[in-house]
């Protein structure tokens, strides 16, 4: 990791997100990317020279579904004791535009696209959130010459959406798509590597 970005952020990722990254690196063969996995909330990483360098995690970037960045209102909605930070995190994805449809973890998606197109504010909150996932990369791509963009995540599922259509849109890049378990497979990617003699996974030193 760049100590820039140690410097910078508490947090750059969860494990899972490791795993999703190795799973690009392994199945693509890709040495430089960008990878980001777009659900529950939105995180992405920048990998070079086969290790990574850097990202943003979910509460500092883009928004995902049910997670984001604590903006200023809810910042003071915290001081006031209305909210805690974590109830902000919880809810500071774009179904803050449509709070009302809120269904839980697992129901919310469901709810959303069943409005997608026809409630003007699903359409907005999904548009919201593929424009935040532009940004999010393109504020990345300095750091990625070879313009190679590996996306995954639920909502990578959601055709009504045809969010890597839609991000084509505002990225120049090469695209790539991982679907399904991402995670779960690199996951597996890594454990096996590892009993193979692997020490070193996307530069981080394996202690085994």
């Amino acid at each position: 990791l760049d100590r820039r970005f140690r410097a910078l952020y508490s947090n750059i990722a969860s494990p899972e997100k490791l795993c999703m990254a190795y799973s690009a690196y392994r199945i693509l063969q890709l040495r430089d990317f960008i990878l980001s996995d777009i659900s529950s909330n939105t995180v992405t990483l920048v990998v070079r020279d086969e290790r990574i360098f850097g990202g943003f995690d979910a509460c500092i970037g883009a928004l995902g579904l049910l997670h984001g960045p604590i903006d200023l209102e809810m910042i003071r909605e915290i001081d006031q004791g209305v909210i805690t930070a974590n109830e902000a995190f919880s809810t500071g994805g774009v179904i803050k535009i449509v709070r009302d449809r809120y269904r839980g973890a697992e129901d919310t998606l469901k709810e959303i696209l069943r409005g997608y197109g026809e409630d003007e504010r699903c359409t907005l909150a999904i548009e919201s959130l593929i424009l935040s996932v532009a940004m999010e990369i393109n504020a990345l791509m300095l750091l990625n010459p070879n313009r190679d963009i590996v996306l995954t995540g639920s909502l990578l599922n959601i055709r009504e959406f045809a969010i890597p259509e839609r991000l084509r849109e505002y990225i120049d890049g090469k695209f790539h798509v991982l679907e399904g378990e991402s995670g779960a497979l690199g996951g597996a990617l890594i454990a096996e590597d590892i009993l193979k003699g692997v020490r070193n996974i996307l530069g981080i030193e394996v202690d085994w």
